[in-house]
């Protein structure tokens, strides 16, 4: 049997500050209790490090950038809080998380950090069902567990690749200049933390560590593995989704099981992911759908004036209304110009802020942009999850901030969206719904 009580102590015993730099917003989908700095700067660092927190994140959105500039804000990033920890003389752990079918910077974003150093790599997102089994990384569908090779992640137009084991995707992604050695399941069963210990301290320069992760002991185990190495002298960067980074920073997912707004609460769903499941969770919103408002593909700049108008009269008819790219079927894919169209949606939104009580963002580039961009906020706390992976955040501002909802592009079953909007409610009757509310309407 494994031991998990001491594990989990080995763990929490370790009294590094952790900074876990996100490449974009969802990270937090499995922690709460927890601020995220939304605007990376030296004093952020240093107000973090003089307090007592033991974990921060901090939005890079550097899956939003090209290759060049991705690297050079991780690593200006990692730089900031090296130089803050050396200040205040608490040496602290950077977690760079990201997302869990494979797409980012990853290469880049680690050479940028720490070149010629090893790099623990563990995609798994168990809450999400993303999991690694014989160094293949697998997302669980109703269908079953398909390799995450054969999704339409793998085929996204910035960050597509073909290799299913992870081994092979290492050398695709870094065009051969790194290698990966796996921790193989049945070794990280037999020996513990012992195992990734081992691997990390014998790990050449360019190797990238990859254990199998199928369960939440798996990743106590990665994690004590992680911390055992480091007490030995090891010198590693640590590429990680949302299950390693709580586990490391000592945080837990809290479920929510219900937003409550005041009066008239007002909601506005804003979808800027391109991904196939997103099309499916809108249309899945029924009558919101069918009342949506759509950024044209053709969309032009100053469009937005016209369109906050259209959505602020559905959030007075309704109570809530839905804003997306246009989902047209020639219109599927990420059009020509993506950045005006995310510009639109920002603009958009912000001419609404002060009129909305809580915004719900499909995607991660959307939410980070939103958040920071149209809703103007520095920072934020992370309440918890409203469902598996989508965690609910309080936003940060000098002036008043809607509640925000983060929905990761590559999360959910179809009616995720739906159920978000049955969990929110203005009515003192917990049992009614924002949806049943606005039926009559």
């Amino acid at each position: 049997m494994p031991d998990l009580a001491t594990w989990r102590a080995e763990v929490a015993a370790d009294q590094r500050p952790k900074v876990i730099v996100d490449d974009d917003p969802t990270g937090t989908q499995a922690v709460s209790d927890v601020d995220v700095i939304l605007r990376p700067h030296r004093a952020a660092f240093d107000d973090f490090f003089a307090s007592a927190q033991p974990a921060t994140f901090v939005l890079s959105n550097s899956r939003a950038l090209a290759a060049r500039p991705a690297a050079e804000l991780v690593g200006g990033i990692a730089r900031m809080v090296n130089a803050a920890a050396r200040d205040t003389g608490r040496p602290a752990t950077l977690i760079l998380r990201g997302d869990s079918t494979l797409r980012g910077h990853v290469v880049a974003e680690v050479e940028a950090v720490a070149p010629h150093t090893p790099v623990l790599f563990v995609p798994a997102f168990l809450d999400g069902g993303r999991f690694t089994r014989d160094g293949i990384h697998y997302l669980r569908t109703a269908a079953g567990n398909v390799p995450v090779a054969d999704t339409e992640f793998a085929r996204d137009p910035v960050f597509a690749y073909r290799s299913a084991n992870l081994c092979d995707w290492v050398r695709e992604v870094s065009g051969g200049r790194r290698h990966a050695v796996t921790v193989p399941l049945a070794r990280l069963r037999g020996h513990g933390p012992e195992a990734v210990a081992e691997a990390l301290l014998s790990a050449r320069p360019d190797a990238f560590v990859i254990p199998d992760c199928v369960s939440e002991a798996d990743i106590l185990a990665i994690a004590a593995g992680l911390i055992r190495a480091q007490n030995r002298g090891a010198r590693v960067v640590v590429r990680c989704a949302a299950s390693l980074a709580a586990a490391l920073a000592g945080l837990s997912t809290r479920p929510l099981e219900r937003i409550q707004l005041p009066p008239p609460g007002r909601v506005l769903v804003t979808c800027g992911s391109f991904t196939a499941a997103s099309t499916r969770q809108l249309r899945a919103l029924g009558g919101l759908w069918d009342r949506r408002v759509e950024i044209p593909a053709s969309a032009q700049r100053g469009d937005d004036a016209l369109l906050a108008s259209v959505v602020r009269e559905r959030l007075e008819q309704d109570g809530h209304a839905l804003l997306a790219s246009d989902r047209t079927p020639s219109h599927a894919e990420i059009p020509a110009a993506p950045e005006l169209l995310m510009d639109t949606l920002v603009e958009t939104v912000r001419r609404l802020a002060a009129e909305v009580d809580l915004v719900v963002a499909k995607g991660g580039i959307t939410s980070a942009r939103l958040a920071t961009d149209a809703l103007g906020a520095n920072g934020a706390w992370v309440r918890g999850q409203i469902l598996p992976g989508v965690p609910v955040w309080n936003l940060r501002t000098l002036q008043g901030a809607p509640s925000y909802v983060v929905v990761p592009g590559n999360v959910g079953t179809d009616s995720t969206l739906r159920d978000i909007l049955d969990r929110i409610s203005t009515d003192p009757d917990p049992q009614r719904s924002l949806l049943d509310q606005g039926a009559g309407r």
